[in-house]
């Protein structure tokens, strides 16, 4: 699996069509798959569990844990949340890339 991250709108959709084409299984938005599994009381490392058992190909998440925090606690919560499902994917990644400016910088 290649784990794909960075910040919101820094191309990490686009760096995954033109590197590795449209045929790959791939899981876009896990960030906003953790928020819909906490919002509707669902616990998100099932969740999370449930499309590593898929195997996608790539998943693509937004890193949320930089800037200001927020006050609500939900957001803290849902932040925190994609945080370590984070670290979990990445730590199981074959491949774990970063995506600034459209441009993918190779972790793992």
């Amino acid at each position: 699996m290649i784990f794909v991250t960075g910040g919101a709108y820094s191309g990490k959709t686009e760096y995954v069509k033109n590197n590795f084409g449209a045929d790959k299984k791939t899981v876009n938005g896990l960030h906003k798959i953790i928020r819909n599994a906490m919002a509707n009381g669902l616990d998100p490392y099932d969740e999370a569990g449930k499309i590593l058992d898929a195997k996608p190909d790539i998943v693509i998440c937004s890193e949320v844990g930089s800037g200001i925090v927020p006050l609500d606690a939900f957001e803290r919560e849902w932040r925190e949340t994609v945080g370590r499902i984070s670290c979990m994917f990445a730590e199981r990644a074959d491949s774990v890339i970063r995506v600034v400016c459209g441009i993918g910088v190779r972790l793992k």
